[in-house]
């Protein structure tokens, strides 16, 4: 859930005002990890339409709102979260499952399509696969 927060360029937690109406306005639905809605997935994402079939080094595109560069396409990034279905119903503050086969992945990447890149999708694989389209950033908070 911290790379999804940080993704969204969240400036402000769920719980002090960032849900208005019923609607999240700092935008899990977006299409891209800094779209306004306006602009174009091509300026923040390399994926299947843009890419030439290859990853691209970290910045060539547009950051999100906190700064952060490639938090869609390019390639999907290892996350700390075990992957399982979610729980049915709301949940607040929900910490993911303990334990399972696979780890979160999520960003889409550069053989992707421009919908697999928005901030909501997520994907899944063993933990010990390496290829040429997952990463990782060397970013986590202890709490």
């Amino acid at each position: 859930m911290e790379w999804m927060w940080a993704a969204m360029g969240a400036d402000q937690d769920a719980r002090d005002g960032a849900m208005q109406n019923g609607i999240n306005r700092t935008g899990y639905r977006k299409p891209s990890s800094g779209s306004t809605g306006t602009t174009s997935i091509d300026d923040y994402a390399w994926y299947d339409g843009n890419s030439d079939g290859k990853t691209h080094p970290v910045g060539e595109k547009l950051p999100n709102e906190l700064g952060l560069y490639d938090m869609s396409g390019n390639v999907y990034e290892w996350c700390w979260d075990w992957y399982k279905s979610y729980p049915s119903g709301t949940k607040t503050d929900h910490k993911g499952a303990g334990s399972s086969f696979h780890r979160v992945l999520r960003g889409g990447c550069w053989y992707n399509t421009a919908h697999s890149s928005s901030i909501v999708n997520r994907f899944n694989c063993y933990s010990f696969i390496q290829n040429y389209y997952n990463g990782f950033r060397i970013l986590r908070s202890v709490q």
